[in-house]
This record gives structure tokens, sequence and C-alpha cells, in this order.
């Protein structure tokens, strides 16, 4: 290092950021602003420049959506591009929802996540009064598919919003994330529970098959109520 430091290690890991490719597209000429950062403002739900003429639209990376970060990834630019060629073709179309949007690395083992982080939930929802956020965890070696493969890296957690302020709880996934065999395929099942707003209750009620990977949703649906089969429960 710059102070003659010395550290040894087998890896590097090279990590660098996204910048915008627009300084060579001619979007001056077109009448398209930018950011100060280069990227392209664009208005939700239908991707129509904001600093431009009409009719003119962006999407992927090169985007800033307003109110939080644009998320970098294919199926996110794949799905805005799909609603552009809606817009232009004059069909109905649902919007994007940039909460609800899988995210996953390809490395050994596989990492995926949904939603918000537990911290972030609790920053969010424990503002009202009546609400509260739990969190579980199920690793992989409780199942019996991560015990016959002797595959036992990684977890599941799953991160609940409950709204206590109801007769009846309303009870949803805030969030989830995943190490392990599978994770950027069992995300997925996560992701259609909170795009239907599927209660955690409701969740409950689905049978997995056994063995495999996806047991460990339902095993942590379960140890949320102190209920789960083959991990010991929350509470002492």
């Amino acid at each position: 290092l710059d102070d003659q430091t010395v550290i040894e290690g087998s890896h590097i890991l090279v990590a660098i950021g996204i910048a915008p490719a627009t300084d060579d597209l001619g979007l001056e000429d077109a009448g398209i602003g930018v950011d100060e950062r280069g990227y392209i403002p664009v208005r939700i739900p239908d991707y129509q420049v904001l600093k431009g003429p009409e009719g003119v639209y962006a999407i992927g990376d090169c985007i800033s959506i307003p109110g939080r970060i644009h998320p970098c990834f294919a199926h996110v630019a794949t799905r805005e591009g799909e609603i552009v060629a809606s817009v232009i073709s004059g069909k109905p179309f649902d919007p994007l929802d940039y909460t609800n949007i899988p995210i996953c690395t390809f490395t050994l083992p596989e990492v995926a996540r949904i939603g918000l982080t537990e911290d972030e939930a609790k920053k969010i929802t424990c503002i009202a009064p009546a609400h509260e956020v739990l969190s579980v965890k199920v690793r992989y070696g409780a199942l019996g598919k991560g015990i016959s493969l002797n595959h036992r890296e990684g977890f599941i957690k799953i991160v609940e919003h409950r709204d206590k302020y109801h007769r009846k709880p309303i009870r949803q996934i805030a969030g989830a994330h995943i190490i392990g065999e599978g994770a950027s395929e069992l995300i997925h099942i996560i992701a259609a529970s909170r795009h239907a707003e599927d209660s955690i209750g409701h969740m409950k009620g689905i049978l997995f098959q056994h063995p495999t990977w996806s047991e460990l949703i339902g095993e942590a649906l379960r140890l949320l109520d102190d209920e789960a089969v083959h991990v010991r429960g929350r509470k002492p």
C-alpha cells in the first residue's frame, strides 16, 4: 500500500462502480438533458425523459428515477423496455415495482435478496405504533436435502413486517436474503408472494416437496411462529 504495508492473500476482488455512457450519444443536439452525474432523468412510470422533447424515452443503466437509486440490472432494463414498447403502442401496462426486484449474485455459493433488510424495515415501519419487525434464519444444514447432499453451508433470512393495529394483525414479508445453493431460484418464491401481497399466514399453508431447497422457505415461515419442525424455536 502507499504506506508500504504489505497484505498477503490468495485472491483479489476488483469491484468498480457503474457510470452512464452518455457523453457521445449526441443528447445535447437532440435537446435531451442529463443530471450532474451524466444520467438521463425520466418520468415514472412511462420513462419519458424529463429534460427533452415529448415522445422520447430512456431505459436501463443510463437513467435516473425519482426518489430512489435506479437498480442497474439486465432484467430491470428489459422490463422497462417492455413498458416503453407498451406506451408507444398504446397498450396497457403494469408499472414496475422497484421495491420488489430480486437481486442475485452468481458466486459460489449464490447470494440473493429482495425487499428490505431488517434494519431498513425497522426504520420505515416501526415509526408507527403497533408495528413490529421480526426476523428468522434457517440454515441449509437443517434440511434433509442439505444433509443428504452434504451441502450444509448457507441460510435463508426472512424479515416480517407485522401490523398489529388491526383486530387480525397484517403479516407480510418485508424482505428476504438467501446465501446458498439455488438462491437465485428460491428468491422468486418470495418475489411472487410480495407481488401478490400475500400474508405470511396464507403462505404457511403451502406444502413444499421433500427433500428440496424450497423447504427452507416453509421452515422459515413456520419459525416466525415457533412452529418449525426441523430447527430450534426462536424462544428459549
